[in-house]
This record gives C-alpha cells, sequence and structure tokens, in this order.
C-alpha cells in the first residue's frame, strides 16, 4: 500500500482502520500496513488494533503491539490497559502483568479505579496472589469489584480460606457482595449460612431465592 495523504489525517486512518478490523474476518494485515504507514496515530486507534489483536491472534501478539505504539509516541490512557490487563490475564504470564502494572504506575494511571481492578484480576489470573492482595491493600478506593476480584483470584487458586476471611471482611466493611461475588465463592451454601446474621449489614442479600 503507497503512503499518501490520507494516512495523516487522524479522522480517515480511523475511519479506514474500523472498516479493515470490523471486517469478518478482520483484515489486520492491512489494518497493520496502514497503521505502519502513520506517523501520529491517536490512542483510539491504537488501542482498536489491540483489542482486534487480543480477539483474532492472541493476548501475546496484542502486548507486543504495545511496545510498537510507544514507539510512534502515542500516548496509552486508561482503556489501554485495561486491553492490556485483559490479555495479560489471559496469557498467564505473572511477569508480564507486573511490567503492564509498573508502565501504569509511571503515567499515573495507578488511581484510576478501572486499571486497577483490571490488574487486580491479572495477577490473580496468574496465580500472583501476594501481589494482588498487597496492591488491593494499598488501594486508596476500592469498590465490590475491587473485593471480588481479589476473592474470586484466592478461590481459582484452592486458597478457599482466604477467600472466605475476605469475603466476610468486605461485609465488615459494608460493602455488599454482588451476584458475581457469590458465585466465585467455594462451598458458599455450605460454609455462609450459619454464619450470616453475624454479619452487620444494612440489606439483606438474595441470592438464587435464598434470602440470608
Amino acid at each position: 500500500m503507497l503512503k499518501t495523504t490520507m494516512f495523516q489525517d487522524s479522522l480517515s486512518l480511523t475511519k479506514l482502520l474500523s472498516l479493515y478490523l470490523l471486517s469478518e474476518p478482520p483484515l489486520l494485515g492491512h489494518a497493520r500496513s496502514v497503521f505502519d504507514q502513520t506517523e501520529n496515530p491517536n490512542t483510539f486507534t491504537c488501542n482498536s488494533v489491540i483489542q482486534s489483536y487480543a480477539k483474532t491472534i492472541g493476548p501475546e501478539e496484542a502486548i507486543a503491539f504495545y511496545a510498537q505504539i510507544l514507539h510512534k509516541g502515542t500516548k496509552p490512557n486508561w482503556y489501554t490497559f485495561a486491553l492490556l490487563s485483559k490479555a495479560s490475564a489471559n496469557l498467564g504470564d505473572l511477569q508480564v502483568s507486573m511490567e503492564i502494572h509498573s508502565q501504569a504506575i509511571k503515567l499515573g494511571l495507578d488511581q484510576d479505579a478501572f486499571v486497577m481492578n483490571s490488574m487486580l484480576h491479572a495477577y490473580a489470573s496468574c496465580g500472583g496472589m501476594e501481589f494482588a492482595h498487597e496492591m488491593f491493600n494499598e488501594m486508596a478506593h476500592r469498590d465490590v469489584v475491587s473485593w471480588t476480584a481479589v476473592i474470586a483470584g484466592y478461590a481459582r487458586n484452592g486458597r478457599s480460606r482466604e477467600a472466605l476471611e475476605l469475603f466476610f471482611l468486605m461485609g465488615g466493611k459494608d460493602f455488599m457482595p454482588d451476584e458475581i461475588t457469590m458465585i466465585c465463592m467455594p462451598n458458599v451454601g455450605a460454609w455462609i449460612y450459619p454464619v450470616s446474621y453475624s454479619i452487620k449489614w444494612e440489606k439483606r442479600i438474595w441470592f438464587h431465592g435464598t434470602q440470608w
């Protein structure tokens, strides 16, 4: 494909890339050719390529592409790191997750709740529960997604006791678990019901038709 002034127009580039990326199947070769000939791709465009790579080729290629957008001087945003975190979770590589987390901190995105929750999920998916819990403890603002990510991580990694302890601590901190939290709990019916009334919550939780 010949380089033309069209590829210097961010709007035209985005439209052309969208055409390639939304094709069925995505025309990643053509999209990459256009991207490589673009001097200043915008963040939205780069995120679209990362997302398509992750869905069609694999998480490793999506993460590798991130280094190339930095080389072009494109500044990643919170959504970039949400995509990278998901890719590293699917890859299951703890070292890669740590590097992505480090990059997010350097760029000042370590206070973004969406990014941090995505990183919690990535660490948990890679078996790095010590890193996940340390990060969780250092978070200034936690929500139910934060709690659930760590609880689910412990449950997924066979650490049921820690999952249960954190679940009950969640209630003591006045956070209401949602259905996703409940689903990830190990042996939830056998473990939770006998002690549920000792937790002082303002609401009653309905889960699969059971009030407790």
